[in-house]
């Protein structure tokens, strides 16, 4: 009954879209219910990998990948994981990187100041690491000034703020809290942003990353989850993750801050493979534009 219900009220479609793996049985009970015909999901992190740490129980997977009929995760490292677990369902896993949208055209700034300018943008948590940023900008040497975007709960937040007290370096940052996306990306197009930096110990494909590529701003990352399919030597550089031991990243990061990136090539590595608008029409058609 309460399928007929439904009935009246939803239109009839050949292909339902779901945004995450293991939100899928009403859909299912729409595709058996004959409502669609095709059900297509994506995966991001959370519902990709299962038996990780942080990661929820995920349920009823191999019933999903029966009625599912193709999976996007957002990653080829997560692609490979789950054909890795579920080698019946293979066929069905297609890696499609999720993008983001570049919301104002770059200005090309030229300063000759040699006060460097950071940003970084994530929650502040125990996974994203923040806390250990200011230890690596102040032994680094460098002329800068940090700029974050995020928040978190408050006994990390007061950890960041002990660990940027401890480092002598509270004149120098900008701890920005929650902040409308396109506020960050307005800065990113009207001002000089020499590097993004995340010291994360687990990730997916991040948006983040790929909204600094957008505007020309190269990224120094760890090289955890899916971001050495991001990262590569023409738009910034990763460090193997070290459970926080900041010092092993300062020779790298010292080397990335004096290397000579192009903004184009950045920008255009962006465009080639995390544009939303590109991706988003792989996904609803199977083709990528020209």
């Amino acid at each position: 009954k309460s399928i007929e219900l439904d009935e009246k009220v939803l239109r009839s479609e050949d292909t339902l879209l779901s945004f995450w793996f293991y939100d899928l049985i009403f859909p299912i009970i729409l595709k058996r219910s004959g409502i669609i015909n095709t059900l297509i999901a994506r995966s991001h992190r959370g519902d990709t990998y299962e038996g990780e740490i942080g990661v929820r129980e995920l349920w009823l997977r191999n019933y999903q990948f029966e009625h599912t009929n193709v999976l996007y995760p957002i990653s080829k490292h997560g692609a490979q994981f789950l054909k890795n677990l579920y080698p019946k369902y293979q066929h069905k896993i297609q890696p499609l990187y999720l993008g983001s949208s570049r919301l104002f055209e770059p200005i090309n700034i030229s300063t000759t100041t040699h006060r460097k300018t950071i940003v970084s943008c994530s929650w502040i948590n125990n996974k994203k690491n923040v806390h250990l940023i200011p230890q690596l900008l102040k032994d680094s040497g460098i002329d800068f000034q940090w700029i974050h975007f995020g928040s978190g709960p408050k006994e990390w937040e007061d950890r960041l703020y002990a660990a940027i007290d401890q480092a002598g370096i509270r004149g120098r940052v900008n701890l920005m809290g929650n902040t409308p996306n396109s506020d960050i990306q307005r800065l990113y197009a009207d001002h000089r942003v020499d590097a993004f930096i995340s010291l994360s110990s687990t990730e997916g494909v991040p948006v983040s990353f790929m909204e600094a590529l957008s505007y020309g701003i190269p990224v120094f990352a760890t090289d955890v989850g899916g971001n050495q399919e991001i990262i590569t030597d023409y738009n910034g550089a990763l460090v193997p993750y070290n459970d926080g031991r900041v010092k092993s990243y300062i020779p790298a990061f010292i080397s990335f801050m004096q290397s000579e990136f192009d903004p184009m090539v950045i920008k255009n590595s962006w465009e080639d493979q995390f544009n939303i608008d590109v991706n988003n029409q792989v996904l609803l058609t199977g083709i990528k534009p020209n």
